[in-house]
């Protein structure tokens, strides 16, 4: 493919991109809005992360550029499979592990029926074993679900669009 259409579809992506992203907030601005101070610009700032991916779609139907090489798939072959796995479990380990430091230097503070957490918690039924499984449970899956739903707009036009171009 020639240079002129990977540039015709870069400039194609930034224009759609940055002006979904920048227009609101010069609308915003223009109007003697602060930015800081509304909430729901704040949510508005979720919103606008997929305006990359909304940028690469139009894009892609624009150009008629196809959908083959957007490197969304998951790359598991010669072994790579090694590396989605300890990016899901070592942040884990690294978190117990520097429990146990913690503890071994300050161990006036280790408290195995966690009475303080399963206060802050109201979780008040379970016993120490089944409160420690849930939290590790949950410092597993909730970063990792809401880190997908919230990048995924980015991710999709940044990586699976403009990477390849």
């Amino acid at each position: 493919m020639n240079s002129a259409m990977h540039r015709k579809r870069i400039l194609i992506f930034v224009a759609i991109t940055y002006g979904l992203s920048i227009v609101p907030y010069l609308v915003v601005f223009l109007g003697g809005r602060q930015s800081g101070s509304y909430p729901d610009l704040a949510a508005g700032r979720l919103v606008l992360m997929f305006a990359p991916m909304i940028g690469a779609i139009a894009t892609r139907l624009i150009t008629r550029e196809g959908w083959s090489n957007n490197l969304l798939r998951p790359d598991l072959s010669g072994g790579r499979w090694r590396y989605y796995l300890a990016a899901w479990f070592l942040p884990a380990v690294a978190s117990l592990v520097g429990g146990a430091f913690y503890y071994l230097l300050v161990p006036g503070h280790f408290d195995p029926s966690m009475t303080a957490n399963r206060e802050l918690t109201m979780a008040t039924t379970e016993s120490a074993t089944e409160f420690f499984l849930t939290q590790v449970f949950i410092a597993m899956v909730t970063p990792v679900s809401t880190a997908l739903i919230v990048s995924f707009g980015e991710e999709f036009g940044w990586r699976a669009h403009l990477l390849p171009s």
